[in-house]
């Protein structure tokens, strides 16, 4: 609706089906009343905005440069070597610099020249590999015991440090 009216318009009113509001204030903002536990998703589109004509250009339907270039440096080229071992490792940076047939000085110093770290690292890949588990339906006791986490209350924090979610929250809403 903002694109199509060019303003800054933000729903009035929002049914959700979901009791937790948190990641829909965050998106949209506390100014919405939020109608919770409802059967389908709906929002209050008011009766002045359906009735404005779209306001597109010729400008707006050109293609435009990417909001992010990706690039393939060191960070990503790590991320991607390691992520086929996160499943049967508990990747520690000695684990991982062998992998790399690197010294594990050498890989901290060249993460650190991309202004990252390992743990970063490591968080990420555990993190997209707990979500790709969750798509497989597996349990999170047995998530939590195939990425290296000793019990779930410790999967559990790593998981919402890195998401700001629960993983049964995160679970529930996708």
């Amino acid at each position: 609706m903002r694109a199509l009216t060019k303003s800054d318009w933000t729903p009035k009113q929002l049914k959700i089906q979901i009791d937790e509001i948190e990641l829909y204030q965050a998106i949209i903002g506390k100014s919405t009343q939020y109608i919770v536990s409802n059967d389908r998703i709906e929002w209050l589109i008011e009766d002045e905005i359906l009735n404005q004509r779209p306001n597109i250009t010729a400008k707006d339907t050109e293609t435009q440069a990417p909001l992010v270039t990706w690039h393939a440096n060191f960070t990503d080229q790590v991320f991607t070597a390691l992520l086929p071992y996160v499943r049967e490792h508990n990747l520690t940076l000695e684990n991982a610099a062998k992998l790399l047939k690197l010294s594990p000085r050498t890989l901290q110093r060249r993460l650190k020249e991309e202004r990252t770290n390992f743990r970063h690292i490591k968080d990420n890949l555990v993190f997209t590999v707990a979500v790709d588990m969750m798509g497989e339906e597996l349990s999170l006791t047995h998530i939590a015991s195939q990425l290296g986490f000793s019990d779930i209350s410790h999967f559990s924090r790593s998981f919402k440090r890195i998401s700001g979610l629960t993983p049964k929250l995160y679970q529930k809403r996708c």
